[in-house]
């Protein structure tokens, strides 16, 4: 099952690990191919699985029913593969995971990271181009266009958010009023490292505080945004606290705000840069699978470090964003009082040591 949002490559990645194999290629946006995957009878089922070794059903939120069809096929115990690929985790992920449990996996695809972009580019590439792609982000379309002007780039993206990418999100979310899933979506992109609550978006969007949680829920399992928790040893406390909100991509949350000028001119550069740091820590954890999670840490005093990560409840280290080499500190002290971890300070400057230090 490989999850991630429109555009991000899927169906790519499935044709290059695929090719030269005999596949049988479905598309829930097709109604023949959902229409293939409502077995009339069991006899129906046996020969499709019998006459293709390796199945492809591409954008499968679009097939209804898609956890039970999956079930029938899995039951078989053949020894065909599928693959299923789909921009919701949530429609796609209903009843599938149920009908598959010990013989399904998972990936989610993102942007390209940091790590597939000087492998496939270089360090150079990555800081001649570094501001770039915290102004435009990494969708495979943009970093295939890189080097046409911003504005050429905007417009890429102004047409993926506007267009199929916040479509698809109406549509499977049921939203009536696109309007506001939209004003929340800029307030959002608006607070990019700065605490949030739901009872602070509800007030600032005129929604309920259950809509609200409706909406992040969605705009999480659509791959938008991402949510990093204050981290406290008492885990009923922490899950009272406010949210930190980020986006998987900086040019999308830029789109969202039709905000492209340079990166030295503007008065969000500290948020698109921690915005930026938070998504490739989350890559890199989820594409390890080495359980990880990111979370933030606030004292009541005011005193903040940025990002925690943290395995098994242990601090492994503790990272704290600044846009500047140049720019004021605060003391860590009772941070590494409380919890024996020093602080990392991360700047534009010394990205690639602290990035490569993760590698390791």
């Amino acid at each position: 099952m490989l999850y991630g949002a429109r555009q991000v490559g899927k169906t790519s990645l499935l044709r290059h690990l695929l090719a030269n194999k005999n596949v049988e290629w479905l598309t829930g946006e097709s109604s023949t191919d959902r229409e293939r995957l409502q077995f009339d009878t069991q006899q129906d089922l046996i020969d499709f699985l019998g006459t293709h070794p390796v199945i492809v059903i591409d954008e499968a939120q679009y097939v209804d029913g898609i956890g039970q069809s999956v079930k029938r096929m899995v039951d078989q115990h053949s020894d065909s593969l599928i693959f299923l690929s789909g921009s919701s985790s949530l429609k796609l992920a209903r009843g599938v995971k149920e009908s598959a449990v010990g013989r399904l996996d998972f990936l989610t695809l993102f942007p390209f990271s940091v790590e597939e972009l000087i492998e496939a580019k270089s360090w150079d590439w990555f800081r001649v181009n570094f501001e770039r792609l915290l102004i435009a982000g990494s969708y495979p379309d943009i970093i295939d266009s890189f080097n046409e002007e911003i504005d050429s780039l905007a417009y890429r993206l102004l047409h993926y958010v506007n267009g199929v990418f916040l479509q698809d999100i109406y549509e499977l979310g049921g939203i009536r009023k696109p309007s506001t899933l939209k004003h929340l979506l800029k307030l959002l992109a608006n607070s990019v490292g700065s605490q949030v609550s739901y009872d602070g978006l509800a007030r600032e969007t005129g929604l309920s505080k259950q809509t609200v949680m409706n909406y992040l829920d969605l705009l999480e399992q659509n791959f938008v945004v991402f949510r990093v928790d204050s981290y406290a040893r008492n885990i009923a406390t922490e899950l009272k606290k406010s949210k930190k909100i980020y986006f998987f991509d900086n040019g999308v949350r830029n789109a969202l705000l039709d905000k492209f000028s340079p990166f030295s001119m503007r008065d969000d550069s500290g948020a698109l840069f921690e915005n930026f740091v938070a998504a490739e820590l989350y890559k890199r954890h989820s594409y390890r699978r080495d359980r990880t999670h990111l979370h933030f840490w606030r004292t009541a005093q005011g005193q903040e470090i940025d990002f925690l990560e943290v395995k098994d409840g242990e601090i492994q280290r503790a990272i704290e964003c600044k846009v500047s080499k140049n720019a004021k500190v605060k003391s860590d002290e009772s941070f590494r009082n409380a919890y024996g971890v020093s602080r990392i300070v991360v700047t534009p400057e010394s990205f690639k040591e602290f990035y490569s230090g993760t590698s390791e």
